[in-house]
């Protein structure tokens, strides 16, 4: 169910947004505001037609966020809050392509339930743990052994089949968009 009376779109009460969308909400928020308003960490799919490469150490700063992507990609680009779903009853926060996922990522490629994620309270470590995926889940182009629990480093790419989530801390989505607004990409 869409909720479209905001700027952000609700889909079963998990937050699911386009990055547009999300920085003109938050554009005149300090970041202790932004803090009470997002509590929980995020993943960006970086949908582009443009090859960036996924592999290899990634680091959390400001520079290896793409920048030959054109503004108007970037915009577009979808954000999912990575909390639990109100009323979702499983042990975890989990992730796959069926409605009754936390996170929901609607791709043939990503299985009914992919993943669980585990995210301690008021922390940004998270970690991941496949479940049997048909279809894999990758962290930095390694793939994850199905049942083993993995952390996802802040700025990192998990890959879930095909489908690549860019991890990133509140913090740092606040200094993302605030990067973003002060070179007019967004």
């Amino acid at each position: 169910m869409w909720d479209f009376s905001s700027n952000l779109w609700y889909y079963h009460w998990v937050s699911v947004y386009k990055l547009s969308e999300l920085n003109s909400t938050c554009s005149t928020l300090t970041v202790e505001q932004f803090r009470k308003c997002f509590a929980a960490p995020f993943f960006i799919h970086e949908e582009t037609e443009s090859t960036i490469d996924y592999s290899g150490p990634q680091t959390m700063n400001m520079a290896y966020m793409p920048t030959q992507v054109e503004h108007r990609a970037a915009e577009l680009w979808t954000v999912y809050e990575i909390k639990k779903a109100e009323g979702n009853l499983r042990p975890a926060i989990s992730i796959g392509r069926t409605e009754d996922n936390d996170v929901v990522l609607p791709d043939p490629s990503v299985s009914k339930l992919h993943a669980f994620l585990t995210l301690r309270p008021g922390q940004s470590k998270l970690q991941i743990t496949d479940v049997g995926s048909k279809n894999g889940t990758y962290l930095r182009g390694e793939p994850l052994a199905p049942q083993s629990s993995v952390e996802i480093p802040s700025g990192a790419i998990i890959t879930l089949g095909r489908i690549p989530l860019r991890f990133i801390s509140v913090d740092e989505m606040f200094l993302y968009l605030k990067s973003l607004r002060d070179e007019n990409r967004l």
